[in-house]
Parts: structure tokens; C-alpha cells; sequence
């Protein structure tokens, strides 16, 4: 059976985007290789969260909920996993994390409290999450484009 060439090429595509994190993260060691497994959960959270705060698919509360407060739990160690000198590459981390130290603790710690609120909230439903989630978004946007070097 031969493989149309338009399906070869999707299956291509999709590999090189998915296994750009793993050659990001290739070669971290120690406290780097940690705050990476740290953010990758912060992330699978707020992709657990998404469809469900936007109408993809039935909110749960109580899934809501234990995301929410995996994302709380994580937060809380954002700022303990960037010891200074400690973004050699693989590293992500921008110099500006440990000159505006107040700013970047600021937002894991803002990060910290909107997913706490979350976690209290999830009961109140669909419509008082998307304001929540929302903020830890832009909370989490907002870090990457201040405190992380910019992809080549």
C-alpha cells in the first residue's frame, strides 16, 4: 500500500512541531531540566482547562478544579527553580528574570492566586472560570514574552 504524498507530508509536519520541545529540552540537566518539566505541567493543565472553559467540550467542575490546583501547586515553585546563573543553554530563561526579580516573582506569584481562585470557583461554573482563566493566560503570556528569550 503506498502512502499518498500529502499524507507523508502531514505526518511530517506534525512530527517536526511535536518534537520541537523534546530538541528544546535536549541536554537539560539539574534544576534547568526540572523548571522545563515544571512549565510542560503548567501547560498540559491549561490545555486540560481550555476546551472546557471555551464550550469545547462539558465542564467539570471537579476536573476544573484539580487542574486549577495543579497549576497553583506548580506556580508556587516557579520562582524557587531559577536560582541566579542558572540559564546556560538549554535554557530558556532570560537575563532579565534575575534583574526584574520583583516583577517575575510578581507574576508566578499572580499566577499562583488566579489559579487558587480558580480552584475555590470551579463549582460557580463555566462563565466564572473564563474570567479566571483568562487572567492566568495572560499571566502566563505575559511572563513568556518578558522573562523567556524569543525563539529563532
Amino acid at each position: 500500500m503506498r502512502i499518498p504524498v500529502w499524507a507523508f507530508l502531514v505526518f511530517l509536519g506534525a512530527a517536526i512541531v511535536s518534537g520541537g520541545t523534546a530538541f528544546t529540552h535536549e541536554g537539560a540537566t539539574g534544576v534547568v531540566k526540572e523548571r522545563m518539566d515544571l512549565m510542560k505541567g503548567i501547560a498540559a493543565q491549561m490545555k486540560a482547562l481550555k476546551p472546557m472553559i471555551d464550550g469545547g467540550s462539558r465542564y467539570e467542575p471537579a476536573r476544573v478544579a484539580t487542574a486549577a490546583g495543579a497549576i497553583a501547586d506548580h506556580a508556587a515553585n516557579i520562582a524557587p527553580s531559577f536560582p541566579e546563573g542558572s540559564n546556560a543553554h538549554p535554557s530558556e530563561a532570560s537575563p532579565r528574570i534575575w534583574t526584574e526579580w520583583d516583577g517575575f516573582a510578581a507574576s508566578a506569584q499572580a499566577l499562583r492566586t488566579h489559579a487558587a481562585a480558580l480552584q475555590a470557583d470551579a463549582e460557580k461554573g463555566a462563565g466564572a472560570a473564563k474570567a479566571l482563566f483568562g487572567e492566568m493566560a495572560r499571566t502566563c503570556k505575559g511572563c513568556h514574552e518578558g522573562y523567556r528569550i524569543k525563539k529563532q
